[in-house]
């Protein structure tokens, strides 16, 4: 049997008393892909190994903007707009 899409892995799920995320592998006829994917909105997000590991080089002050929570509040209010 041939596959057509991405095959879906175990999924594994990281959470703390902040945030919660859903993370799994993604094979497709692109390549394998790192899937992250917020319970709590549905965003989601596809990795490839290029840019998983482009992470590795920036420093941890690169996401203080982006997990601020008045940022993360200023986004759901813009999906909701939309």
């Amino acid at each position: 049997m041939r596959s057509t899409g991405a095959q879906r892995m175990d999924k594994a799920i990281f959470q703390n008393e902040f945030a919660m995320v859903e993370v799994r592998r993604a094979e497709s006829v692109n390549g394998v892909r790192l899937r992250i994917r917020d319970p709590a909105t549905g965003h989601h997000i596809y990795l490839n190994p290029l840019e998983l590991e482009a992470l590795t080089r920036l420093h941890h002050s690169f996401f203080i903007p982006l997990a601020a929570p008045v940022t993360r509040e200023e986004t759901a209010m813009e999906d909701s707009i939309a």
